[in-house]
């Protein structure tokens, strides 16, 4: 609360608060009330309408990060639009030495940065997930991070996994160049012991933007509309996530955690953190974000006083 006097053969006294002011004094005459200060309205942020309304048969975790590098995620409980490009009949299969814990190299199509670290083929384990280097498939999953191997790894269900005669791995690149995808999709996958659990999902990494994009079609493969999703299979004995070389840095989206569910799309990005309301890009789908304003009224910086001519 503060009192100035202002101006020479004209006395205007006013009191000052943190939402408004009056006049309390003009030469002596009458207190003449003054307006509180104009109502603003902020600037109104984009959000998004989470696009999967489907029943939750899972624990959500729509969105995580930035880790130490710079990785955020999203998922299609917050903004980010589901698609599955299914290759199970159109990509090529892989070999492995063994149809439980083994992995195989592919080289890539294109050059694709791990923070920070180009690489120009990777190890695919039949475990469910990927690592630049090292071979060892790793069938006991952990948290991520942690500096024990695998590291280099991008995991969309890392579990004891086990391929059979009805399923199996494949690879294939769509999109033009500057713009494609590597896709690598685990098809009618089961765990080990557990041969009544059958369940389908796919990674994709993007050239130039170097962002990876998990995309599950759980209980069952494509086309058959997949199933209800149980245990097993949700992700409740899974690591989900990425990783870095030395196990130090990296991004868990969960852990030995039932979040996995069907028609549910994991999106990283390697910087910026979704800036812009988060919208996808073109090739995972579009959203157009609505915005919602506000109408909750801030102080303006602006006294207004009225002008008395000498």
């Amino acid at each position: 609360l503060g009192r100035i006097k202002v101006g020479c053969a004209t006395n205007i006294f006013f009191d000052i608060s943190n939402t408004n002011f009056t006049v309390t004094q003009v030469n002596g005459g009458t207190p003449v009330p003054t307006p509180t200060g104009p109502t603003e309205t902020p600037f109104p942020f984009p959000t998004n309408t989470p696009v999967d309304t489907a029943t939750p048969t899972s624990t959500p975790v729509p969105s995580g990060g930035p880790d130490a590098f710079g990785y955020c995620f999203r998922d299609s409980n917050n903004g980010q639009v589901y698609s599955f490009i299914d290759i199970s009949g159109t990509g090529t299969a892989l070999t492995f030495s063994d149809l439980d814990d083994a992995t195989t190299n592919v080289t890539l199509p294109f050059s694709f940065s791990l923070y920070g670290t180009p690489f120009t083929s990777v190890n695919v384990s039949t475990n469910g997930f990927l690592r630049f280097t090292g071979t060892n498939p790793a069938s006991g999953n952990d948290s991520i991070p942690d500096p024990a191997t695998p590291n280099n790894l991008i995991a969309p269900f890392w579990d004891d996994l086990v391929l059979t005669d009805a399923s199996g791995v494949r690879t294939q690149t769509v999109g033009t160049a500057g713009s494609r995808e590597f896709i690598v999709q685990w098809t009618n996958v089961t765990r080990f012991d557990e041969d009544t659990l059958r369940f389908t999902f796919q990674l994709r990494l993007r050239e130039t933007s170097n962002e990876i994009v998990f995309a599950y079609y759980l209980q069952g493969a494509p086309p058959t509309a997949p199933g209800a999703v149980v245990s097993g299979m949700n992700g409740n004995e899974a690591s989900v996530g990425i990783e870095n070389a030395t196990g130090t840095i990296g991004l868990q989206y969960s852990f030995d955690t039932a979040s996995l569910a069907n028609n549910l799309l994991i999106r990283f990005v390697p910087s910026g953190c979704f800036s812009g309301g988060g919208t996808p890009t073109a090739t995972v789908g579009t959203t157009t974000p609505t915005t919602t304003a506000t109408t909750t009224p801030v102080l303006s910086n602006k006294l207004y006083l009225p002008l008395i001519m000498r």
